[in-house]
C-alpha cells in the first residue's frame, strides 16, 4: 500500500521551487502546441517597457518637449533678410517747386534693394547689419547732368541696434521662452518616468499574479494527488473488507472537490497570463504563446525607514519633481510679467557710411571708404495711459498661479508622507503575517504527516486525514497569497519613493543621493531603452 510522505521544515524551504516546477509540468502540453516563453520578473519589465504603447506615447511627448526647447532657442538665430522694390511717381509741381526745380512736373523711377542680417542678442537687443542700395532716376538730373533720367546710385552700409532699457530688457526676460520650454521638458520627463514606473510596477505585479497562479495550481495539483491516493487506498481496503463503502464515497467526493479547485486554479493561471500579455501590448500572434515564470526572485527584504524613504521621495518621486518644474514655470512667468509692468523705453542707435556714384560699384566703393559717416542715437518711449491694466492683470494672475503651484507642491509632499507612513506600516504587518503563516504551514505539514502514519496503522480514518489536509491546503494557499500581497506592497512603496526604475537599474539616481539618504543603488543603465536625458 502506497503512503504519502511530507517532510516538514525541509519541505517548506523548497516549497516555492517545487510549486513552480509542478505548475510548469501541468502547462507542458499546452506549451507544446502554442509555444512557451519562460520569463523572469526582469524580462517582463524590459519587455513591457519596450512594447507598451502608453510608454511610447509619453516618450513622444518628451521628445516633442525637447524639440520645443530647440524651437525657442531659435529666437536668437540670425536671419538673412532682403527686399527689392520698384517705385514710379509722377506729379505736377507747385509754383514753389517750379521755381526750385525749374520744371512744371516731377517724375521719378527708383529701384531700392536691401540685404542684411537681423537677430536678437541675449540682452534683448535687436540688431540689423546690412547694406541698402537705391537706384535713383528722375527728370531733375537734366538740369544738373544734362541728360534726363540719368541713374544715380545711393548706398548705406551700417548697423542698427535697439536695446530695451526696462520692458524686455535682461537675460531672464529674453530667455523666458527657452526657460519655460526647458521646465516643460522637465515636466514631460517626469511624466515619462511616472509612466515607466507605472508600467514596470504593474508588469511586475502581473508577474507576481502569475507566480501566485502557478503556485496555487501546484498546491491544488498536489492536493489532488493526495486525495487520489487516499481514494485508491480506501477502495482497495474496502475490497479487503477493512472499511465501509461509505468511506470510499467520501474519499471520491473529496477527490472531485479537489479536481474542481484544480480546474479553477488552471483558469486563474490563464487569466494571469492574459493580464501579463496586456502589459506587453502583445499582438494576436504573440498571444498564442504560453507564458511561464522562471528565476522567481526571493521575497523582497524590508529596508525602509520613514525619514530615509521621505528623503528619497523628494529626490526621485516624479509627481513631486514634476510639480517642482511646474513651480519653476510659474516663477518664470511671474518674473516676465513683472518685467512687462515697466514702460517701454528703448535706446536706438545706428552707425554706418553713405556712398553715391554713377554705378553700383562706385557707390559701394565710396561707402566702404568711410568718407561719409552717418550715425544716430535716441530714446523711444511708450507707456499705457491707463496704467497698463493688462500688464497689471497678467502679473496678478502669475502671482496667484505661483501660489497655486506652491500649494500643490505642499499637498504632494503631505500625500507622499502619509502614503509612505501607511505603506511602511502595511508592509511590516504583511511581513509579520508572512512569517506567521509560514509557521502554520510547517505545523500543518507535520500534523498531516502524523495523521497519515496513523491512517496507515489503522488508528485513524480518511475523514480526519482529509480534514487536516484541507487545513494544510488553505494554509499553503494563504501563504502563497501572503507572499503576493507583500510583494505588491513593496512595489507600492517603491513607486511612492520613486525607486522603481533605480531598483531595476533602469536609471541612475542623482549625484549625492547616497550621502544624503544612504541609498547606494547607483548602478549604470542596463537596458537598450534607458530614460532619456534633458537637452
Amino acid at each position: 500500500m502506497k503512503t504519502v510522505k511530507i517532510s516538514g521544515a525541509f519541505r517548506l524551504c523548497l516549497f516555492r521551487s517545487a510549486l513552480i516546477l509542478s505548475a510548469s509540468m501541468h502547462t507542458f502540453a499546452f506549451a507544446q502546441m502554442q509555444g512557451s516563453v519562460a520569463l523572469s520578473d526582469e524580462d517582463c519589465v524590459i519587455r513591457a517597457l519596450e512594447r507598451n504603447l502608453s510608454r511610447q506615447v509619453r516618450e513622444l511627448d518628451y521628445q516633442i518637449a525637447g524639440v520645443m526647447v530647440s524651437r525657442e532657442r531659435a529666437a536668437f538665430e540670425p536671419a538673412l533678410v532682403g527686399s527689392a522694390r520698384e517705385e514710379r511717381n509722377s506729379r505736377e509741381n507747385t509754383v514753389e517747386q517750379f521755381r526750385n526745380q525749374l520744371t512744371s512736373f516731377f517724375e521719378e523711377q527708383n529701384r531700392r534693394y536691401d540685404l542684411g542680417v537681423e537677430g536678437q542678442f541675449i540682452s534683448g537687443a535687436k540688431y540689423r547689419v546690412g547694406y541698402s542700395l537705391n537706384d535713383l532716376s528722375n527728370n531733375l538730373t537734366n538740369s544738373v547732368i544734362g541728360e534726363p533720367f540719368q541713374n544715380q546710385y545711393q548706398s548705406f552700409l551700417g548697423v542698427t541696434v535697439t536695446q530695451p532699457l526696462l520692458r524686455g530688457a535682461g537675460f531672464a526676460t529674453s530667455r523666458a521662452g527657452i526657460n519655460l520650454a526647458k521646465a516643460q521638458q522637465g515636466v514631460e520627463r517626469q511624466n515619462l518616468r511616472r509612466e515607466m514606473m507605472g508600467v514596470a510596477a504593474q508588469t511586475e505585479a502581473a508577474f507576481w499574479d502569475l507566480v501566485l497562479a502557478e503556485e496555487l495550481l501546484a498546491i491544488r495539483s498536489e492536493s489532488v494527488k493526495i486525495a487520489r491516493e487516499i481514494f485508491e487506498e480506501n477502495r482497495e481496503r474496502n475490497k479487503q473488507g477493512k472499511i465501509a463503502a461509505l468511506e470510499v464515497l467520501q474519499a471520491e467526493a473529496n477527490l472531485a472537490d479537489r479536481n474542481t479547485r484544480e480546474n479553477e486554479a488552471r483558469q486563474q493561471r490563464i487569466q494571469a497570463v492574459s493580464r501579463l500579455q496586456t502589459m506587453f501590448s502583445d499582438d494576436i500572434e504573440d498571444e498564442q504563446q504560453d507564458l511561464t515564470v522562471k528565476d522567481v526572485p526571493p521575497v523582497k527584504a524590508f529596508e525602509y525607514e520613514l525619514s530615509t524613504a521621505m528623503a528619497l521621495a523628494i529626490l526621485l518621486q516624479p509627481d513631486y519633481l514634476a510639480q517642482l518644474d511646474d513651480l519653476k514655470q510659474n516663477e518664470i512667468r511671474l518674473a516676465y510679467a513683472a518685467n512687462q509692468r515697466w514702460p517701454q523705453i528703448d535706446l536706438i542707435g545706428s552707425y554706418g557710411f553713405n556712398g553715391l556714384g554713377d554705378s553700383i560699384s562706385e557707390s559701394w566703393d565710396e561707402s566702404i571708404s568711410r568718407d561719409y559717416e552717418a550715425w544716430s542715437v535716441g530714446i523711444q518711449y511708450s507707456v499705457g495711459l491707463g496704467g497698463d491694466r493688462k500688464a497689471r492683470a497678467d502679473k496678478k494672475i502669475a502671482e496667484m498661479r505661483k501660489m497655486q503651484a506652491l500649494a500643490k507642491l505642499k499637498e504632494i509632499e503631505l500625500t507622499m508622507y502619509r502614503a509612505l507612513q501607511s505603506g511602511i506600516q502595511e508592509s511590516v504587518a504583511l511581513r509579520d503575517n508572512l512569517n506567521n503563516i509560514a509557521r502554520v504551514v510547517e505545523v500543518r505539514e507535520q500534523l498531516l504527516e502524523a495523521e497519515m502514519q496513523s491512517l496507515k496503522a489503522g488508528r485513524s480514518d480518511s475523514r480526519n486525514v482529509f480534514a487536516i489536509e484541507e487545513d494544510l491546503l488553505l494554509a499553503r494557499e494563504a501563504h502563497a497569497r501572503s507572499i503576493n500581497e507583500y510583494q505588491k506592497a513593496m512595489l507600492r512603496l517603491e513607486l511612492t519613493t520613486g525607486l522603481t526604475l533605480a531598483k531595476r537599474q533602469l536609471e541612475s539616481v542623482p549625484t549625492g543621493t547616497a550621502a544624503r539618504t544612504g541609498f547606494s543603488a547607483t548602478a549604470p543603465l542596463s537596458t537598450d531603452r534607458p530614460l532619456p536625458r534633458d537637452n
